[in-house]
């Protein structure tokens, strides 16, 4: 009878350090595994025993945030538990390739966060670190973030003037030029123009230019003409026999169909020589003046550009197809869902991204929208 008591209660202790094993293991997140996965390294920032690291994204051209600041949705993983490597897949959140984004690694605990670090999916295995540098916030130079780099990509810290008038991070936005940043920044009648710079920076005029300019890498012929768009400045006149206007095209859907570019303006567009592929486009011999720029293709919603030209000056163009909220070139439940927090409210589609949108065309975006991309995602009544 002794040894049937002592039996069952090794049995029962077994059984509980087995279930104590489980509730331990329990406590670590499997790491999730897959090619679109970044990383970022919490030690290198002194984050070391963080208990969550957020890894938060937006649209650099759009400013479309992937999703809200603080959600659980861009909590990153730990590789392990005593692993200060934190890692995250975008594409869970809607990133999509062809597109580039700016992120933010934002430490829950303390609410340390990093510079924007420019994102596309060439960053995919890649691991951000601190580089022990601070930088001035854009928006608030009272406040400093982390500058945080890629260990290979070529991507750095995004290039911006901040309230200041400084110059701050590495790499240009693909949707734009340290030229219109600059054009921009004269403007601008916010926080993010010249004059707040003037109020608050304790520098003259003149200064905060020379030093902008400067730091953006333009040359005074550059400076001339771009005082000249912001209205600051006399007509420098045309260079040579006139500006040239140049970029790539990104399109979707047929090779086969061609894309169209045209120009109106109240320069001299009639006179202009143009060349025009699916995949890049030059206009040569534009005078300064004001211009639209339009692209189509079929089975795309058409896109204009507007822009000021008083020098040479390169413009990458992107059309998407009808219904394609996301801009990625085809039809998912992204962009039905995208599209239904539309109509709901909840998250507004802005710019050509509210073309798009629209696939009736001209009522605005509404549940028939909805329907008819949903439609199209499931197979049954094709938008193209």
């Amino acid at each position: 009878m002794l040894k049937k008591c002592i039996s069952i209660t090794l049995a029962v202790l077994m059984l509980f350090s087995v279930m104590i094993t489980g509730v331990s293991a329990a406590k670590v997140d499997e790491a999730p595994t897959g090619e679109s996965l970044i990383y970022f390294d919490a030690a290198s920032a002194g984050w070391q025993g963080a208990e969550k690291i957020l890894f938060y994204i937006y649209n650099v051209e759009t400013s479309q945030e992937l999703a809200a600041w603080g959600s659980k949705k861009l909590r990153g993983t730990k590789l392990a538990e005593d692993s200060d490597i934190w890692s995250f897949d975008p594409t869970t959140i809607g990133m999509v390739e062809g597109t580039q984004y700016a992120i933010i690694f934002n430490n829950a605990d303390t609410t340390e966060e990093t510079y924007q670090l420019l994102l596309d999916s060439t960053c995919y295995g890649d691991t951000a670190y601190w580089t022990g540098n601070m930088i001035e916030n854009p928006v608030d130079s009272n406040k400093t973030s982390k500058e945080a780099k890629w260990r290979n990509s070529s991507l750095g810290p995004m290039l911006a003037i901040t309230s200041l008038g400084n110059v701050v991070g590495e790499t240009c936005p693909a949707h734009t030029t340290p030229y219109a940043m600059f054009v921009k920044f004269l403007t601008s009648d916010g926080r993010d123009g010249l004059q707040n710079a003037i109020n608050y920076s304790g520098k003259s005029q003149e200064e905060i230019i020379k030093s902008v300019s400067a730091a953006l890498g333009l040359t005074d012929e550059d400076v001339e003409h771009a005082l000249y768009e912001a209205g600051m400045g006399g007509d420098p006149g045309p260079i040579g026999e006139g500006f040239t206007v140049k970029g790539s095209i990104t399109s979707y859907l047929s090779d086969e169909d061609a894309v169209s570019v045209s120009i109106a303006g109240s320069g001299s567009p009639d006179s202009v020589a143009m060349t025009c592929t699916n995949t890049g486009y030059e206009i040569t011999g534009l005078a300064a003046g004001d211009y639209t720029l339009t692209f189509g293709k079929k089975n795309h919603v058409t896109r204009t550009y507007e822009i000021k030209v008083s020098a040479d000056m390169t413009l990458d163009a992107k059309i998407c197809p009808i219904g394609d909220v996301t801009m990625d070139g085809k039809l998912t439940t992204m962009d039905v869902t995208r599209t239904n927090a539309h109509v709901k409210g909840t998250a507004a589609l802005e710019g050509y991204a509210l073309l798009l949108g629209d696939t009736a065309g001209g009522a605005g975006i509404t549940t028939i929208d909805v329907t008819r991309i949903n439609s199209h995602v499931q197979g049954k009544n094709p938008l193209w």
